[in-house]
């Protein structure tokens, strides 16, 4: 099978920010503070802040729920945290089930948005829109999408939509299982899907949207008898029209028992960046029993076979990238041994695009390093590449803009960076069909 030439993107929490979830500084100062900011913060969202004073709301369910987490919230506040990852990073060998109750606590914040209220303000329906080929039925085979988020808006609605449409141009539900199956797990990172769709994800050229970090919900439920077939937090428990509905289901009993499945770098893979075996693998599963968390069965992967897959994709398809873009990554440190299992042996020549919304060069040049505040997004980006692919070139050809800013000239030997303000902007201008785009 011929490769497709591939723009790979990778989308931080910035892209997140216009479907209105909460950065990890927002994180940190109003929802991980104390259990009884936690508390005042979800009571306000579920039943309105004037609603709640008034009446004295106080369930006694959430209660249930939020008091074995206290103690992890208040160590991540006495030890000054400045997000989850670094609590993580520390407390990974010591604190396991810290770490654990502070996944369920971000499930909890992340969970209780729901982005469809306001869906107009959200970038992320003009980017699915760019991601069908075409036929507006099919995904592109020259994208790809790597994503470090934890929300699950994405997934969601890419496959709503790809079902919607394959169903209004006159496919039933068992063509579209039997046709669409690889593809459905290609959008939700074969957390849904069995054992070929996985071996799908894993060998295939298509599209995908890869989830590195995993996500907070399971892209499926499955019902015995009636009932959860096991206890976990589906997509079927988000985005629903009454939030006090995903409130009850999120703080159940039966929720406060799971845990999303969320791992970080340093939990998939050695200090080498080799990934875990299954052995040393922090979430363990018994297979022994017939359901499996997210509606599977022991005859599908296993989630060490799924982020295995993830990240072996990942890794492929950034070896076989022409561009590169970065959108709404904060690129901090704790990235780099994962960039270092991504980008390991990398050279040649790409393109090279990243947002920058809070910088002052101007939009849509490619600027040299030196000419951008050493703290941007893109300096960032620009210095983990040199650090871990120092043979890769990235837009070593066209009008650079150098440290004066007075005049474009054509440079061969320099590497750069093309900047674009935000996500809207990028969706617009990098996202026409072809690698390469104005």
């Amino acid at each position: 099978m011929a490769i497709a030439p591939k723009h790979v993107i990778f989308l931080g929490a910035g892209a997140s920010v216009s479907s209105g979830y909460p950065l990890g500084d927002d994180l940190r100062k109003i929802w991980l503070a104390s259990a009884g900011d936690l508390k005042k913060q979800v009571l306000d969202l579920v039943y309105g802040k004037e609603n709640r004073i008034r009446t004295g709301q106080h369930p006694a369910q959430f209660d249930n729920w939020v008091q074995p987490l206290a103690e992890s919230l208040k160590l991540f506040r006495n030890g000054c945290f400045g997000t989850i990852d670094e609590f993580c990073y520390l407390m990974r060998e010591t604190k396991v089930q810290e770490v654990a109750n502070l996944k369920n606590v971000l499930r909890l914040v992340l969970g209780l948005h729901n982005p469809e209220n306001e869906f107009t303000k959200s970038d992320y329906y003009p980017f699915i829109q760019k991601l069908f080929s075409d036929d507006l039925r099919a995904l592109r085979n020259d994208l790809v999408v790597i994503s470090f988020n934890y929300d699950v808006y994405l997934e969601w609605l890419l496959l709503r939509a790809f079902e919607t449409r394959g169903a209004a141009y006159g496919n039933t539900p068992e063509v579209s299982l039997n046709l669409n199956g690889n593809v459905i797990s290609c959008i939700t990172s074969g957390f849904r899907g069995s054992a070929p769709a996985l071996k799908s994800l894993a060998e295939e050229n298509g599209f995908c949207l890869l989830k590195l970090h995993g996500m907070i919900a399971w892209p499926q439920t499955i019902t015995v008898g009636g009932k959860q077939a096991t206890p976990h937090c589906s997509f079927e428990h988000l985005f629903r029209p009454n939030i006090s509905d995903t409130f009850q289901a999120l703080v159940s009993s039966d929720m406060a028992g799971s845990t999303p499945p969320i791992l970080f770098p340093w939990e998939i893979m050695d200090k080498s960046a080799q990934i875990l075996t299954a052995e040393k693998f922090p979430i363990k599963e018994d297979r022994s029993q017939q359901w499996q968390p997210g509606g599977r069965t022991s005859a599908d992967p296993s989630v060490h076979a799924i982020f295995r897959t993830i990240w072996e994709r990942a890794r492929r398809e950034v070896a076989n990238a022409t561009k590169i873009s970065f959108v709404g990554l904060s690129m901090h440190e704790y990235l780099e041994g994962g960039f270092k299992y991504l980008f390991a042996g990398k050279e040649g020549s790409v393109d090279l695009v990243v947002t920058d919304h809070n910088g002052v060069r101007a939009s849509g040049e490619c600027w040299t390093v030196d000419s951008l505040d050493p703290n941007s997004a893109p300096a960032k980006v620009a210095k983990l590449l040199k650090n871990t692919c120092p043979n890769l070139r990235w837009n070593p050809r066209g009008r650079v803009r150098l440290e004066n800013g007075a005049t474009a000239r054509p440079v061969h030997n320099l590497d750069s960076v093309k900047i674009r303000r935000n996500f809207e902007e990028f969706v617009v201008k990098e996202m026409n069909h072809g690698v390469k785009d104005g």
